[in-house]
C-alpha cells in the first residue's frame, strides 16, 4: 500500500499538514481521522484487512468516510447505512513547473464579507463550512473588473474544488485560470495539488485533462449520514 499513491493522496496531505491522525496503521493499510474536516480515510490492498479495521474504529459519531479500495467503500457503504456517498477519480499536477496565472481574471483570497456571495452561487457547503473555509484562506476569488467572476477553492480535506463561473463569464477559459491560480497556491505550499472528479462529470474530467493533470486508474469513494 503505497500512501503517495494518487488514490491517496488525500491520506497524504492530511498527514503532511499535521492534522490527521493516525488511528490504526499497518504495512498494506492506514486508517487516518482528519480533524479539520472530521472524515475518516482508509487506504488498504486487502479489503478484508480494512474491513477488519472498520470493524474495530468505525462509530456512529463518523459522519464522513473516504476509502480508496472501490470494492470495499461499495460494499461498506451498505454494511454501514450511509445516506449518500460519490465515486470520484482522483487527479493530481506533478509537474515540477509553476502554471502561468495570466488573463483577465484579478485573483483575491475571499474574505467574511464574500460568504453571502459564496453561498447564493455554491449550495454544496453550510454556513458554517463555507465560513470555516474563508477563514482558513481556501477559497479564492477571480474578478473581472470590479465583478467577481467566479470563484475556486480546496475542500476541508484538502482537495481543489468548490470551481464556479458566473455564467454571464462562461466561456472566457476563467475556468482554467482559476484552477491553475489554485494549483500554483499549493505548489507553493509544498503540496502536491489534487482534486476530485465525479465519474460522470465529462466536462469537469475534460478540464482537468486540458490543465494536464493526472487521472487515477481506480477511483475513491466519498460517503455520509
Amino acid at each position: 500500500m503505497d500512501i503517495k499513491a494518487i488514490e491517496n493522496l488525500n491520506i497524504d496531505r492530511v498527514l503532511e499538514r499535521g492534522t490527521g491522525k493516525i488511528i490504526e496503521q499497518r504495512p498494506d493499510a492506514i486508517l487516518v481521522f482528519d480533524e479539520r474536516s472530521k472524515g475518516l480515510m482508509l487506504a488498504c490492498d486487502d479489503a478484508s484487512v480494512g474491513e477488519a479495521m472498520l470493524e474495530r474504529h468505525l462509530t456512529e459519531e463518523h459522519r464522513l468516510l473516504m476509502i480508496s479500495n472501490v470494492a470495499l467503500g461499495k460494499a461498506m457503504f451498505k454494511k454501514y447505512n450511509f445516506a449518500d456517498g460519490l465515486e470520484c477519480f482522483q487527479v493530481a499536477s506533478y509537474s515540477d513547473e509553476m502554471p502561468e496565472v495570466s488573463g483577465a481574471l484579478d485573483i483575491r483570497l475571499a474574505e467574511e464579507k464574500d460568504v453571502p456571495f459564496l453561498l447564493e452561487n455554491y449550495d454544496a457547503l453550510s454556513e458554517e463550512e463555507m465560513r470555516e473555509e474563508v477563514k482558513l484562506g481556501n477559497i479564492l476569488l477571480g474578478y473581472e473588473g470590479n465583478e467577481i467572476a467566479g470563484f475556486v477553492g480546496e475542500h476541508l480535506e484538502g482537495s481543489i474544488g468548490l470551481l464556479h463561473v458566473l455564467p454571464k463569464f462562461r466561456r472566457k477559459g476563467y475556468a482554467m485560470q482559476l484552477e491553475n491560480a489554485y494549483i500554483r497556491k499549493n505548489m507553493e505550499a509544498g503540496f502536491v495539488p489534487f482534486g476530485q472528479v465525479e465519474i460522470h462529470n465529462q466536462a469537469s474530467l475534460a478540464l482537468q485533462e486540458k490543465l494536464g493533470l493526472t487521472r487515477s486508474e481506480g477511483t475513491i469513494i466519498w460517503m455520509w449520514r
